[in-house]
């Protein structure tokens, strides 16, 4: 195990080390496309209750003094100040801003500090100088735009398995054993599901060295999701050495199949009802929404339409109870119920129907054939004068192309 650490010196506005040595301050990381300048701010408080007087300078990563101003060549330096004067007088605890430019020109790490000597202090010289304060700065090279990589679809619990080749434009061969960095970035609304569903890992396979020469880093992309979602993921891949490049891709997560149907029978304005319980996926309680989508039929209902979901290890699980109420005759009741939790959704088809119905007048005949108590030739006497009876009630209602009434 190596375990690295950096201490920091809060500037203590009281002796013992006023006057004494340089203290360093946090370090400031900033960024800009290649070839392109980005403005940025440094802003120091004077810690002490005294004046102080400080010339302000640029050290290198290799503790040699910098230029601040703009080169006479033309060629622009990675770091300028922004100043038009360098020494500065400060008053007790007072705060002021220090402009400067970061422009990179290489897809390489830049670094320097800004330091802050104290060379008077309430207007009398520093017999002994060092006193100062140290601002690191580090700049990170990016590449100019996004490159968009696509768009990747699947179906809820289908994973979906492939690669991403994501070239680093402007970077020199990458050695195998370089390190590079990767940063995905997700939308708010997908942050906890993408964060369990979608793993990125570097591939190192001998294909993948083979194109580390060419500038091309390849990752293997896993996405097993559990619910439908459109997103937009941002990636940024960044090395060592320096610079940093951005991608982005979209997914696209299409419904799953239902996981049951469930069919109801209920009479005209009567509520009928039928409940089923479950668990959570994973062995947690999380809040779900459950609810009819928009294309559904308004007959159904569903309760609880929030809560809890009780976990996977549960023994009883959360009770949901679905409701049909009709209000008509004639018609298809169908509807889609969905329950959702932020990493899961479970779907099911709700088909509603009224009771099958019985021929009241056939059900009387037959009792009346089964009860009459008449002989074999009166009960067929009767049948035949039932049997008319039906058929002049059959042309009176329906034409002749018509089906027979109750036949």
């Amino acid at each position: 195990y190596v375990i690295q650490g950096t201490g920091y010196v809060d500037p203590n506005p009281e002796p013992p080390w006023d006057g004494k040595g340089c203290v360093e301050m946090a370090k400031t990381i900033v960024s800009a496309e290649i070839g392109q300048a980005s403005n940025n701010l440094l802003v120091h408080r004077n810690p002490l209750n005294r004046q102080i007087t400080v010339q302000i300078r640029l050290l290198s990563e290799n503790g040699e003094l910098d230029m601040v101003r703009p080169s006479s060549s033309g060629q622009p330096r990675p770091w300028q100040v922004l100043l038009p004067h360098l020494t500065l007088r400060l008053e007790p605890f007072e705060e002021i801003e220090v402009p400067f430019l970061f422009c990179p020109t290489q897809m390489i790490r830049h670094s320097t500090s800004v330091v802050l000597e104290v060379v008077e202090m309430d207007s009398k010289p520093l017999e002994q100088k060092g006193f100062c304060f140290v601002y690191p700065i580090e700049g990170t090279a990016e590449a100019p735009g996004t490159m968009y990589l696509g768009k990747f679809s699947t179906r809820a619990r289908e994973p979906l398995d492939t690669f991403l080749e994501l070239p680093l434009s402007g970077a020199d061969p990458i050695d195998v054993y370089a390190k590079v960095f990767e940063e995905l970035n997700f939308e708010e609304q997908h942050l906890q599901a993408l964060n369990k569903c979608l793993s990125l890992k570097r591939d190192r396979s001998p294909d993948a060295q083979e194109k580390l020469k060419e500038g091309v880093v390849r990752y293997h992309l896993l996405f097993d999701p559990l619910k439908a979602m459109r997103s937009k993921v941002s990636l940024k891949i960044s090395l060592e050495t320096g610079g940093a490049w951005h991608f982005q891709f979209d997914l696209l997560v299409q419904d799953a199949d239902v996981d049951d149907v469930i069919n109801i029978e209920g009479a005209i304005a009567q509520t009928r009802s039928v409940s089923f319980r479950m668990t959570n996926q994973f062995d947690e309680r999380t809040p779900f929404n459950a609810y009819f989508t928009a294309d559904s039929s308004a007959e159904f209902t569903v309760q609880p339409e929030m809560g809890l979901l009780e976990p996977y290890s549960s023994s009883e699980g959360t009770q949901f109870v679905v409701s049909f109420k009709p209000n008509s005759y004639g018609k298809l009741f169908k509807g889609r119920l969905v329950v959702e939790t932020d990493e899961m959704q479970w779907a099911y088809q709700v088909n509603g129907h009224h009771p099958k119905y019985v021929a009241a007048l056939a059900a009387g005949r037959a009792v009346a054939e089964a009860d009459s108590g008449l002989p074999p030739t009166d009960r067929n006497h009767l049948q035949g004068l039932q049997s008319r009876i039906y058929d002049a009630i059959s042309a009176a209602l329906y034409p002749a192309s018509a089906e027979p009434f109750l036949r």
